[in-house]
């Protein structure tokens, strides 16, 4: 009986591993949409910009906001993440190129305690209008030398939700974050 069993194993795993005429082939599928030109693999639309100097001026002595739109001609969705980078006006002229610092920026400050720049993104639903801001915070606004509160340049990234959930990448490293996005200067 097992030799009969092993017998009929071995003619159905024969018959079954044949190979007989290629069949027909399928119908054609329905044409895909044409996209936008593009290096194949298609990475996530990004944005950015780049402000034009801002000057920080505190009315109560602690801190100071600057609130500006994202420009028009950049497309914002609500679920889009925002990387904000300042200049580094000291490490661009040591390194010969810009040198983007990411926010939030924390600075000790010698016998004056601290300084920091901070972003908020703001997400009107009723407008559907996108803001960034971004604070200078101290302990005492006063004591800031013009090196943080005069013409501050900031870098602004926006990446899909998607990109900042799902990447390898440190987005907290801005040459790293350009490359990968394939960002070039506004």
């Amino acid at each position: 009986m097992k030799k009969i069993f092993t017998l009929l194993l071995v003619l159905a795993a024969i018959s079954i591993s044949c190979e007989g005429d290629q069949g027909p082939p399928g119908p054609e599928g329905i044409p895909g949409l044409d996209g936008a030109p593009g290096e194949d693999g298609g990475l996530l639309l990004a944005a950015n910009f780049i402000t034009d100097p801002i000057d920080f001026v505190s009315t109560n002595g602690l801190d100071a906001a600057i609130d500006f739109p994202i420009p028009d001609n950049i497309n914002v969705e609500e679920g889009d993440v925002p990387f904000v980078f300042i200049l580094d006006p000291i490490a661009s002229q040591a390194n010969g190129a810009d040198v983007w610092e990411p926010l939030p920026r924390v600075f000790s400050l010698a016998g004056a305690g601290f300084t920091q720049y901070r972003n908020n993104f703001i997400f009107d639903q009723a407008t559907g209008i996108f803001d960034i801001e971004i604070i200078l915070e101290a302990d005492d606004f006063t004591q800031l030398g013009i090196e943080f509160t005069d013409d501050q340049v900031f870098r602004v990234i926006i990446t899909p939700g998607e990109f900042a959930q799902n990447t390898d990448i440190d987005v907290t490293n801005f040459n790293e974050l350009s490359k990968a996005l394939h960002l070039v200067t506004p």
